[in-house]
């Protein structure tokens, strides 16, 4: 049986325990909530990328950003390094791993994240954790490196991989391309003009380079706030299953309390009657004695 001292610990560390997980859920919703409201996607880009690149014949320039013959693929993954986000790290990694194939150049953003690819014996390049304040210097400085892969053909098209917040409590691992950068080119591709009547002052490659650049940097950067909601949410189901199973398990140790208190007391009520009963016998005992003596 455990001890009743033992019980009562148990008792308040649990009550202690079921207002941390409270406040923690409470934090991580309030952070949800803003961060969701931040959240904005630049829907319109395709549209003004086909007004910017209108008279180039994309499919004709032979450039790493829109085709190449290398089937080597760089993947991105998204991962995070705060506590209570389930599974929400295999996930972004077993789709990665899927995608990319076995000799895809990986890239990882996480500690937890790049721990689990060196436990799976993995080669990859590391980037620190997602930092609200920082995620635009973050998403320049993936893009560069994940870029210049492409440019000197170690790989031919560009992967990221993130969780994506379908809502609260539903967070989907999604496979994205962000290069060769053909589905907003297909939109893009869209002439206002004949090719031979507009005149460049740039090289149609290097304006294709930037439009590319910029959306590539400009999409990671909302790919890894959307990553931060999805953190979020998934954080504050699970700190919500957490709170509920603790209260489930207050109550089993209260109960199991209760009844031990109970017990006692009346083992202790019980051995008092027993004691007064007994002294009350001995009592007899006595008188009875001195009354033969006399």
């Amino acid at each position: 049986m455990i001890p009743l001292i033992k019980l009562k610990k148990e008792v308040e560390f649990n009550n202690e325990l079921r207002f941390v997980m409270d406040a923690l859920k409470g934090i991580a919703m309030n952070r949800y909530l803003s961060l969701q409201k931040q959240l904005t996607i630049f829907e319109r880009f395709p549209e003004l990328a086909g007004e910017l690149l209108a008279g180039i014949s994309v499919n004709k320039i032979d450039h790493p950003f829109v085709r190449s013959d290398v089937k080597r693929k760089a993947v991105l993954m998204v991962t995070t390094d705060g506590g209570f986000v389930g599974n929400v790290n295999s996930q972004v990694i077993s789709a990665g791993l899927a995608a990319g194939g076995p000799d895809a150049l990986l890239a990882i953003i996480g500690e937890r994240g790049a721990s689990a690819l060196s436990d799976a014996k993995r080669k990859f390049k590391k980037f620190p954790g997602i930092v609200d304040k920082e995620r635009s210097q973050l998403a320049a400085l993936t893009r560069e490196y994940m870029s210049q892969l492409i440019l000197e053909g170690q790989a031919g098209s560009f992967l990221v991989v993130y969780p994506k917040p379908i809502s609260m409590s539903f967070q989907k691992a999604t496979v994205e391309t962000m290069l060769p950068c053909n589905e907003w080119l297909n939109a893009a591709n869209t002439s206002i003009a004949p090719e031979d009547e507009i005149l460049w002052e740039s090289d149609p490659r290097d304006v294709l380079s930037y439009v590319a650049t910029f959306w590539v940097e400009h999409r990671l950067d909302e790919i890894f706030s959307m990553s931060r909601v999805a953190e979020l949410g998934s954080r504050v189901m699970n700190l919500e299953g957490s709170f509920q199973e603790v209260v489930r398990q207050g109550k089993k140790i209260k109960l199991v309390y209760h009844r031990a208190r109970h017990e006692v007391i009346d083992r202790s009520m019980r051995e008092v009657f027993a004691s007064q009963l007994l002294f009350a016998r001995l009592e007899e005992d006595e008188a009875l004695e001195i009354k033969k003596g006399k």
